[in-house]
């Protein structure tokens, strides 16, 4: 069952659902996360200083002219020449300061096998939406890895002299924002946090992993002494504040999700709407599936304290 069909049938009694405040925009985001669908991507990649290192990340995304990019207007660039013309202009508001952030770039992945085109709509559309009426920028669309991606280059200072400062809730809201794009082009994505998904810490970065293939890095061997001289004295990492923290806050999701399902069941009861009832189900399953996060300290306390915990041991030591 689509999620549009669903929605476009639900009907939901104000009066009936006044008294256990269900919002549809709620259950909509709460059955979305229920099917466990790919998550929507966006990560600033990096900051560019200067003509120069902007031109470079430029001529990067451009695959050196093999590709074109794309401004606010809808024109299309690739010779070097109109890269440049374009750079000079932006040059005139970059900063003289050897630290101070020009562009931002960002990278926007949809999920593996996604279409191409509507991924490139996608990628327009949000920049249009989130920064056509307050800065410049060029993108162009990558298809040479399993996730079709676009690269957004963004110009800091904005039409109106203020340049971007984006922090935590800024990257939230743009993710949010692209996986709507996404879905409005048929791109059937969800944008949950970690929490959300029962996950406590984030997944390993490529380059770390490869240094752990080979060696151990330092701040990895201090943790592990770290956890070992915890468990000789007693103290359990689960007690920690920060996982006590991680755990409270993906518990609190999961009672939410569990009231909005109750609720929801309880009105597709009144309503006869079957519908809902299978919403309600779904969303309940998902809450269920949920496990408790765990820290990066818990999953070394657990290697330590197992069969293996002398060879752990020497390995770190």
């Amino acid at each position: 069952m689509s999620e549009d069909n669903i929605f476009d049938s639900l009907r939901i009694d104000k009066r009936k659902a006044k008294d256990i405040h269900l919002d549809a925009s709620v259950l909509k985001e709460a059955y979305r996360a229920s099917q466990n669908l790919p998550q929507a991507v966006l990560k600033v990649s990096s900051y560019s200083h200067g003509q120069s290192r902007a031109g470079a990340h430029l001529s990067y995304i451009a695959r050196n002219g093999d590709l074109e990019v794309e401004d606010p207007q809808g024109n299309r660039l690739q010779d070097p020449e109109e890269f440049k013309e374009r750079l000079e202009d932006w040059a005139m508001d970059f900063d003289t300061r050897k630290d101070s952030r020009d562009t931002v770039n960002i990278i926007l992945s949809a999920p593996e096998k996604s279409e191409l085109g509507a991924v490139e709509d996608s990628v327009r559309d949000f920049a249009k939406k989130t920064f056509g009426d307050s800065n410049d920028y060029l993108f162009a669309i990558h298809n040479d890895t399993d996730h079709p991606h676009g690269h957004l280059m963004v110009k800091m200072r904005g039409y109106d002299g203020e340049k971007l400062n984006p922090g935590r809730k800024d990257l939230r809201e743009w993710r949010a924002s692209f996986a709507e794009t996404l879905r409005e082009n048929g791109v059937q994505v969800d944008a949950s946090s970690r929490s959300e998904r029962g996950v406590g810490r984030k997944g390993t970065k490529q380059k770390i992993y490869h240094i752990q293939k080979r060696t151990i890095p330092e701040v990895e061997r201090e943790a592990v002494k770290e956890v070992i001289s915890d468990i000789q004295n007693k103290k359990n990492q689960k007690e920690k504040q920060w996982a006590k923290a991680a755990k409270q806050k993906t518990q609190k999701h999961k009672e939410k999700l569990n009231h909005i399902a109750s609720v929801t069941s309880e009105i597709a009861a009144r309503s006869k709407n079957d519908n809902l009832g299978k919403m309600a189900k779904s969303i309940k399953k998902h809450a269920d599936t949920i496990s408790e996060p765990k820290t990066r300290s818990e999953e070394y306390q657990e290697k330590l304290t197992n069969k293996h915990k002398k060879t752990v041991q020497e390995i770190y030591r």
